[in-house]
């Protein structure tokens, strides 16, 4: 194998790169490979961690409003656009994350009055889950460039590509849905847990080992972790992070290109320190309240009150963008593969993506 340190891997290819079982099992939860951003877990193999939480945690502390950071970040984006003269891809998914994205994006835009720098790359799946939206702002408006899978084929290294991933990791996980109905959500997690793995289809032995491994990561938290909530929001937040960052720059022919020019929206260091200082405040007495200041901010843009009062977080990106509407991949485990060819061939496809600190993609793809 590459002796160069991994820094994104897919679910399956996780799986049997590790040799830890209980890595793998933490993957089978996530269904994706994972990079412990916190480095306190054995993963079964040397990572890099491209955005290390200390450098979060260490920084500044004052608490800036969520309204003013998505000000701040469009501003940003666009000024790096204009100063390199280069378009600006807007990959709308129709979701909550991407909206609120998309109406910083437009409100700078029109102020710095250049329009005409964004491309809004969205699909029919992106037009059904917020229409009104789309014909009042999007249509006519802007460029509009319809989309399918895979995304790759449409995005440009020549452009800025922006997304509205980690909003999730912000904010917690659509794993809590459920939890939250049922009021499982805010119960201690060590007592709420074991039904969570349970419904993940792990054995009384497995949930075991994973809750006996995923323990010190509750303890490296910077923010108490009591609840089921802040359990998998820390999870998300710390574990899965890398992996939403990469995930779609590792699924084209150039990815150390492509990552380059991404832009994430939300990974910017002031959001996560938002979600670290919001989070102990989390609690809701329903779905429909998650994401509830995304939903403000658009609510103070459209005006809409339904939205705000109903609209529910739904699988936008990682169906319309990731292609899996029309090619779902197998969901059973991987754990018992052990051909070496087959590893050789899951390890040999790593791709240098950057020169700086060489370290390697591996996907079962």
């Amino acid at each position: 194998m590459n002796d160069k340190p991994i820094i994104f891997l897919d679910r399956h290819a996780a799986e049997v790169v590790s040799q830890h079982e209980p890595y793998r099992l933490a993957c089978h939860l996530f269904h994706c490979g994972l990079i412990d951003r916190t480095e306190t877990l054995d993963l079964g193999f040397e990572a890099q961690v491209i955005d290390p939480l200390c450098d979060v945690i260490n920084g500044s502390t004052d608490s800036v409003s969520f309204s003013k950071i998505c000000d701040h970040r469009a501003d940003a984006i666009l000024e790096e656009a204009i100063s390199t003269n280069r378009r600006v891809q807007v990959l709308w998914s129709g979701g909550i994350d991407s909206t609120v994205m998309i109406i910083a994006l437009m409100q700078k835009a029109e102020f710095r009055n250049c329009k005409e720098r964004l491309q809004i790359l969205c699909s029919i799946e992106s037009i059904s889950e917020y229409r009104t939206f789309f014909y009042k702002y999007i249509w006519q408006r802007y460029e509009v460039i319809p989309v399918g899978y895979p995304i790759s084929n449409f995005i440009s290294s020549d452009a800025l590509i922006v997304t509205g991933e980690h909003g999730d990791q912000l904010y917690g996980s659509d794993f809590l849905e459920p939890y939250v109905r049922n009021g499982l959500a805010f119960e201690s997690w060590q007592t709420a847990l074991p039904f969570a793995l349970a419904a993940n289809e792990l054995s009384g032995d497995e949930a075991t080992v994973v809750q006996d491994y995923l323990e010190p990561l509750m303890k490296a938290a910077p923010v108490p972790i009591i609840s089921l909530f802040d359990f998998f929001w820390w999870l998300n937040f710390s574990l899965k992070w890398q992996s939403v960052a990469l995930r779609i720059p590792a699924n084209t022919e150039c990815p150390q290109q492509i990552f380059e020019v991404t832009r994430h929206f939300f990974r910017h260091q002031d959001f996560q320190r938002w979600s670290l200082h919001k989070h102990e405040r989390t609690v809701l007495n329903s779905w429909s309240e998650y994401k509830m200041p995304s939903k403000q901010y658009i609510y103070e843009f459209t005006g809409d009150k339904v939205y705000r009062t109903t609209k529910v977080k739904e699988q936008s990106l990682r169906l319309i963008f990731a292609g899996e509407s029309t090619r779902r991949r197998k969901t059973q485990r991987r754990k018992d593969i052990d051909d070496p060819q087959e590893k050789s061939e899951l390890t040999s496809c790593g791709l240098v993506l950057n020169s700086h600190f060489s370290p390697i993609f591996i996907t079962s793809a």
